[in-house]
């Protein structure tokens, strides 16, 4: 699968993306700001550019594409997380920027029926409408933003998850720390299509209530991994944003996640933030999601640079991109890179069955001293992937 090579994303970036996201957050999280024209790109709003561009013919029965699945018999997709450097801010000005793809990584694991197959994902975002294009231009080669995502596919009884649609609940795993400001909020499925929409996202758990009861055993429409990471960035954003003071303000820099368990249309989920480290030119927060029974649903890191009154978005841009801060290093290549764990979980539950992410792992239930995301505390044994 790492040499299949995937298509292209090209996209001209112009407002109204950005626009009609914004409107259909301001409902769920009213407190951030509306801007009808926006310089830069909001952070996580690349997610709603870049779609891939198949015809409906070449689908899988479930709606999603088939270029980044493995194929039969691994046909139930899963977001099990990922990352973001944001290198430079995008600037919203009708420009031409395009988004190479890249499996860097694909592992089996487990034994016969139980395999699993994890697909890593690259994705890089440059100006110009092909690549190349800016190289020629002033030999500047460096990505405006460096996404990885983990994609767990899995066998399937079609006709077994059916019979099983109410699965045994899996343990939850509860937060451990107080939040400094949370938000609480129900995701409809009018967001859910919206955001599909915007995505140019056919996957049914997000669109077909009766398809996630009798076929994936889901109660009701799953809310997407993306629209939860959009929400914590824009939460932490708003909030940077507001209390931006004689120091500077923070500008977020990365972001660490991993998906921990479903969220459901309906159901209530709070936004939590937490501040975990601050110095004079960086900082970091904990940032995740807490599911309608109180337990993580969504839980990273996300890391900023604190900027000084009076800072240019060029300079913004330049600090971030040349990594000079408190508690980064850099990589090979020159590309910033947070020193944050890479989150890790050894045992993945989906409901009624177990997934076991390392195949020496001594026991069926054991749990490495891993992080489950960047924090001090144990992961438990059946913290199951987000689907996607």
């Amino acid at each position: 699968m790492t040499s299949r090579r995937l298509p292209l994303g090209r996209d001209v970036l112009t407002l109204t993306p950005s626009s009609l996201l914004q409107r259909t957050l301001t409902d769920f999280l009213p407190f951030i700001r509306i801007n009808a024209n926006p310089s830069y790109l909001p952070y996580g709003y690349h997610l709603i550019h870049f779609p891939t561009n198949f015809r409906l013919s070449t689908l899988l029965p479930d709606g999603t594409d088939a270029m980044q699945s493995p194929g039969d018999p691994f046909t139930r997709r899963m977001w099990a997380g990922g990352s973001i450097i944001f290198e430079r801010a995008i600037k919203l000005d009708n420009s031409a920027f395009h988004c190479t793809e890249h499996i860097v990584d694909v592992q089996v694991k487990g034994h016969e029926k139980d395999q699993k197959v994890f697909v890593k994902i690259e994705r890089k975002v440059y100006p110009g409408k092909y690549p190349g294009e800016r190289k020629k231009q002033d030999g500047n080669t460096i990505p405006h933003l460096v996404e990885t995502r983990t994609l767990v596919f899995m066998r399937e009884d079609r006709q077994k998850v059916a019979a099983d649609a109410a699965p045994s609940p899996p343990k939850v795993l509860m937060p451990t720390h107080t939040p400094d400001f949370s938000h609480t909020l129900v995701p409809t499925a009018a967001l859910l299509f919206r955001f599909s929409a915007l995505t140019f996202n056919a996957h049914a758990i997000h669109l077909d209530k009766q398809y996630c009861r009798d076929i994936e055993g889901h109660r009701n429409l799953l809310v997407h991994g993306p629209l939860s990471l959009v929400l914590m960035l824009q939460f932490l954003d708003e909030h940077l944003r507001k209390a931006g003071g004689k120091s500077g303000r923070e500008e977020i820099n990365s972001v660490e996640y991993r998906n921990l368990a479903p969220l459901y249309a309906e159901e209530e989920m709070k936004v939590c933030i937490k501040r975990k480290e601050k110095g004079e030119i960086s900082g970091s927060w904990d940032v995740w999601i807490e599911g309608v029974d109180g337990g993580y649903a969504v839980k990273g890191t996300i890391r900023t640079t604190i900027m000084s009154i009076g800072a240019r978005p060029s300079e913004l841009r330049n600090i971030i991109r040349n990594g000079a801060k408190e508690g980064t290093s850099r990589s090979p290549k020159g590309n910033t890179n947070p020193e944050m764990k890479s989150a890790s979980v050894d045992e993945i539950s989906t409901g009624d069955e177990t997934i076991p992410e390392k195949e020496d792992a001594p026991t069926e239930n054991s749990v490495s001293e891993a992080e489950i995301a960047p924090d001090e505390e144990a992961p438990e044994d059946n913290a199951p992937y987000f689907q996607r």
